[in-house]
């Protein structure tokens, strides 16, 4: 295997973080950690996090706590909604290949998924279902956003788990990332009420072993998730 560089290092970094295996704002592992399980030195590392921070993904921070931070992505995201914003086709396109390489992952899921991840699934819709308001009608606070994102993460990861294929996860990694921008506050304030809805539908087919229906469920989640985004502003929205 040749030498990763720091390019590899980079790329490798920004999948993660956009497809939210590093949350915003989340803490990295340890420098110390972190190298070794890229296989790079702590040197080059500290090389792609330097370019990592001046692109607005991650920040440093000193003192007991410290380390380092993904960034809230303000300047990534601004940067990809520009971009994207005259390719309405091209994002239609990185739509459409997550809608079928994530609702393959709710199939296999469903045939593959073990009792312990499906205990794991229906902890995390009962919690969803504990803090989603009850109507669309009700207010949804930055705060409560940003912990329906991550409900809504937590969930999708856990599929992707239960798929049990690294092929698969691997390309809804990386069709998550290219669409990092679309999970955005104003998405959650819209579909808060209906995302436990969502996530169970989604569930009770995987607990039946239903592939067909999880496909199904799946597929029709990501899709109002992306109507939802490009009703409101899509592209423009933070």
């Amino acid at each position: 295997m040749r030498p990763r560089k720091v390019e590899d290092i980079i790329a490798t970094l920004k999948l993660r973080i956009r497809s939210r295996a590093y949350c915003r704002e989340a803490r990295l592992p340890a420098e110390r950690d972190l190298a070794p399980e890229l296989g790079v030195a702590r040197s080059t590392l500290r090389q792609a996090l330097a370019t990592l921070e001046r692109e607005g993904y991650v920040t440093r921070r000193v003192g007991v706590n410290g380390g380092w931070f993904v960034t809230d992505l303000a300047q990534p995201v601004a940067e990809w909604q520009q971009a994207m914003g005259a390719c309405l086709r091209e994002v239609q396109d990185i739509i459409d290949y997550r809608i079928a390489v994530e609702s393959r992952a709710a199939e296999l899921a469903a045939l593959r998924r073990t009792d312990d991840q499906l205990a794991r699934m229906r902890d995390i819709v009962g919690r969803t279902a504990e803090v989603a308001p009850s109507t669309d009608d009700e207010p949804v606070s930055r705060e409560l956003a940003g912990v329906l994102r991550a409900l809504d993460a937590e969930f999708h990861a856990l599929v992707i788990e239960a798929a049990d294929s690294r092929r698969v996860a691997d390309a809804v990694r990386a069709a998550r990332a290219e669409l990092f921008a679309t999970e955005t506050r104003v998405t959650y304030e819209h579909i808060a009420a209906g995302l436990p809805r969502d996530h169970r539908r989604v569930l009770d087919a995987i607990a039946l072993r239903d592939a067909n229906a999880a496909r199904v469920a799946m597929e029709e989640h990501i899709q109002h998730g992306a109507d939802v985004w490009l009703a409101n502003g899509g592209i423009h929205a933070t």
